[in-house]
């Protein structure tokens, strides 16, 4: 059973406002992870982080890593490596054959120093619609760990793979890595099919 103590109702963590009231448990347990992996744990991180997880009241107290950026040049600095990710124009292309009268509004840009960017896509009532990151090293930074029925490894690049998560032929995530780097596609909130994944997942450097 993979941890996820975090995990809120969909309707708050469907919203903007949700969404940040949120940050900083997605962040602690992204924080675990990665002291996890520079201690050189193995493919039990997650069961082995479970059996000493913080009470919510610790949680809670924990200072959140994430900065707010302008823009993805100011996260870049931040972090110390580039993310190229798609327009509101793009999301809404591919997104807009998966989620009816949907509208694209506007983009956050979060960053934890020198390990992670993070953008989330918002439609226009501030439910968010996309998330995306990427962070240095190979272990899986999607914040996702819930138990999906399906994977399956799909092409989105000349040599490149990725790893599908899905419920009923919709997929919920995307996970790969390239070079030193993991990169995540969140899409939970509103499942796609699997070609509007890999459109996703090609929009992202």
């Amino acid at each position: 059973m993979k941890w996820n103590y975090f995990q809120a109702s969909a309707s708050e963590s469907g919203t903007k406002a949700g969404r940040q009231r949120l940050q900083i448990l997605h962040a602690f347990c992204l924080t675990l992870c990665l002291a996890a992996a520079l201690c050189g744990c193995s493919k039990n991180r997650t069961s082995e982080i479970s059996q000493t997880a913080p009470t919510a009241i610790e949680v809670a107290g924990t200072a959140n890593p994430f900065t707010e950026c302008r823009d993805i040049d100011e996260a870049a600095k931040l972090a110390g490596f580039d993310l190229s990710v798609p327009s509101l124009d793009k999301v809404q292309g591919i997104m807009e054959k998966e989620v009816k009268n949907l509208t694209m509004d506007s983009y956050s840009i979060q960053v934890i120093q020198d390990a992670l960017i993070q953008v989330s896509y918002y439609d226009k009532s501030g439910k968010e619609i996309l998330m995306i990151r990427k962070g240095a090293g190979k272990e899986d930074i999607s914040g996702d760990y819930q138990e999906y029925r399906n994977t399956a490894e799909v092409k989105i690049g000349k040599n490149q793979k990725a790893n599908i998560f899905s419920d009923q032929g919709r997929v919920c995530l995307t996970t790969w890595t390239k070079g030193d780097y993991s990169f995540a596609v969140e899409t939970q909130g509103n499942p796609v099919s699997v070609n509007a994944a890999q459109e996703l997942a090609k929009a992202v450097k």
